[in-house]
């Protein structure tokens, strides 16, 4: 998958990140990315046009064995 995301962050999502860093807060981490990117990165996964969805290849990745040197 060659797809690029460029990401803008606004002045408070930057403080929000950082101090998610310096707390080292993986819940929050997580909320962040769920909350930030999800719907950017569903987006723009979407082909043009064609029948494999954002939600397709979701479910498809879920489905695929995780990779154990993770």
């Amino acid at each position: 998958m060659k797809k690029e995301l460029v990401v803008h962050l606004s002045e408070k999502e930057i403080l929000r990140v950082l101090q998610i860093l310096i707390d080292q807060d993986k819940e929050e981490a997580l909320a962040f990315l769920k909350e930030y990117f999800e719907e950017k990165i569903e987006e723009r996964l979407k082909p043009p046009c064609g029948p494999e969805t954002a939600q397709a290849l979701k479910a498809k990745l879920k489905a695929e064995p995780k990779n154990s040197s993770k």
